[in-house]
């Protein structure tokens, strides 16, 4: 595959940084916005995400959304 890509050599490095870099930030989004969403302990750790959604969404009226965010 290196053959293919173009200065393989810098490229390869630079695409895994700004990956690295992507996913991070991300990350750190997501948990804030957990955070944000509902207090700890309403959430846990296996359903987190969507339970912050649910609440959010329950808050702002919205509650359709939380079968959109389920998948």
């Amino acid at each position: 595959m290196g053959e293919e890509i173009k200065n393989a050599r810098r490229t390869i490095p630079f695409t895994l940084f700004v990956a690295g870099l992507t996913v991070s930030f991300c990350y750190i989004i997501g948990t804030v916005c957990c955070a944000a969403g509902a207090a700890s302990n309403e959430i846990n750790s296996l359903q987190g995400l969507v339970q912050a959604i649910g609440k959010t969404a329950d808050r702002v009226g919205m509650p359709g959304v939380l079968p959109l965010a389920a998948f």
